[in-house]
């Protein structure tokens, strides 16, 4: 069984003065049906020693929080963002692959110079994408067309240089996307929420993180 590094939300608690790293439950479910062994990554460790130490497989950076340059009064924001991006880093610098989920596929796509707007009607149970048959997305799911979930308000309206889009949704946004040649890979939509999972979301982390 693999190791990814897995990135996780950060929350204040209201009752005391306390900020709590969480992960939804559904992942480890998840990922274990991929062949995966999850690692939360703990915001205040070095993200190095979690390279030297274990020698992951990849990266997976999930929902949960805005980004910063959405939501610059939340300290909150900005520590995960500089976990992410050394995340980022530091799997380019071992050639690792990334997948971004939902909020993670935005700071992918952010760390790139993508644009990102807020948009209505993206938080719902499902919706249609439509893959692009030239892409590796489309190799992985061999499907045109496919019903996601979604749970996002900031949405990506146009990808930097380095990355192809892979799926839109019918209002164009950018529902996933791949680098051009890494393998660093984003979709806004989220796997752990399907019930059941999608064996197709499933064999997409397989290949991608050859487990």
């Amino acid at each position: 069984m693999k190791t990814i590094l897995v990135s996780q939300r950060l929350v204040g608690n209201t009752g005391y003065a306390e900020i709590r790293e969480a992960l939804d439950v559904q992942w480890g479910l998840f990922l274990n049906q991929c062949g995966l062994l999850p690692v939360p990554i703990a915001t205040h460790v070095p993200v190095k020693s979690y390279f030297d130490a274990l020698k992951p497989a990849g990266i997976l950076l999930t929902g949960g929080n805005d980004l910063s340059v959405f939501a610059p009064q939340d300290p909150l924001s900005g520590e995960r963002d500089r976990v992410e991006q050394n995340l980022i880093e530091l799997a380019i610098k071992h050639s690792l692959p990334i997948i971004g989920i939902c909020r993670g596929a935005q700071m992918l796509a952010h760390t790139f110079g993508a644009k990102l707007e807020k948009k209505e009607g993206h938080v719902t149970a499902s919706h249609t994408v439509q893959i692009d048959s030239a892409t590796r997305i489309f190799d992985h799911y061999q499907k045109t067309a496919l019903d996601v979930n979604s749970y996002h308000n900031y949405c990506v309206t146009q990808l930097g240089e380095e990355f192809n889009a892979a799926a839109k949704h019918t209002d164009q946004t950018i529902e996933a996307f791949e680098h051009k040649s890494r393998p660093l890979y984003g979709l806004l939509w989220h796997p752990e929420r399907c019930h059941p999972f999608s064996h197709l979301d499933i064999q997409f982390f397989k290949k991608v993180f050859d487990s």
